[in-house]
């Protein structure tokens, strides 16, 4: 199972964050809405299971081709989660992201034939993040490529989270390029699976969904711990005026303001 890539800083958004209510009632916590996405199911069910019975909303990042791709975002859609396409794209230091992997350089062709293939194994899906990456998302013609067939093989609804596994990622100037909705990883929950500090970048991420209304945070199916800290910290957020959501329900708030 491939290690997850290394962190990097927390970016802002591409696009600027709309203004929050400022109408709500004196003594009322402000509201900020913060979406939790958990990379790598597919390899095993077991793994994914805890992360299901959380209580709240998460974004499933599901790898297609994979023996339980289908079962994982079958059992994800479920118990009331989204479920996204998890893309292996190529990265820079020469690992393998696995099964479907688009390539920098690739022909759109290939690029369109390798799509179709993996978006069969992932039932449900209302749009996708980037495994890896930090070679071929850095690569305008690549990921064009990659976006315009995604969407044309999707709904209207589809959206694409850079999961910013490089700083020199172009997905973003792509996606407001082809019109297609896009978000932006801001903390990464479990680079150190250690409990305390996996709840101090959870809080990390609820204080950035403060300041500026929204924040996305990605963890790891292979932590299963991870699926505890987050049960545990739900109630102490909400009271804080955390809103727990999907990421398509973020993409849809901003849409609609």
């Amino acid at each position: 199972m491939p290690e997850p890539e290394p962190d990097a800083e927390p970016l802002p958004d591409a696009e600027p964050v709309p203004d929050r209510d400022r109408d709500r009632a004196a003594g009322e916590p402000e509201t900020a809405r913060m979406a939790i996405v958990i990379d790598d199911a597919g390899y095993s069910y077991v793994d994914l299971a805890p992360f299901l019975e959380v209580g709240f909303p998460l974004t499933v990042a599901i790898l297609p081709k994979l023996p339980y791709s289908e079962i994982c975002a079958m059992r994800a859609s479920e118990a009331g989660h989204e479920v996204i396409v998890h893309l292996p794209l190529e990265a820079s230091d020469g690992r393998d992201p696995g099964p479907g992997t688009i390539y920098h350089g690739q022909d759109p062709e290939a690029i369109r034939s390798s799509l179709r293939r993996s978006l069969q194994t992932v039932p449900g899906y209302t749009g996708a993040n980037n495994h890896m990456g930090s070679k071929a998302g850095e690569d305008l013609s690549t990921v064009r490529a990659v976006l315009r067939e995604f969407a044309r093989m999707s709904n209207d609804d589809f959206f694409f989270l850079d999961s910013r596994t490089s700083p020199d990622s172009v997905i973003p100037e792509a996606a407001r390029e082809l019109g297609i909705p896009a978000l932006e990883r801001h903390v990464f929950i479990d680079n150190n699976p250690d409990p305390d500090a996996m709840a101090e970048n959870v809080r990390q991420g609820a204080q950035l969904a403060l300041e500026q209304g929204h924040a996305v945070l990605i963890g790891h199916v292979q932590n299963p711990e991870l699926a505890t800290v987050l049960r545990d910290l739900y109630d102490e957020l909400k009271e804080k005026g955390i809103e727990f959501v999907t990421t398509s329900q973020l993409v849809a708030g901003r849409s609609e303001r």
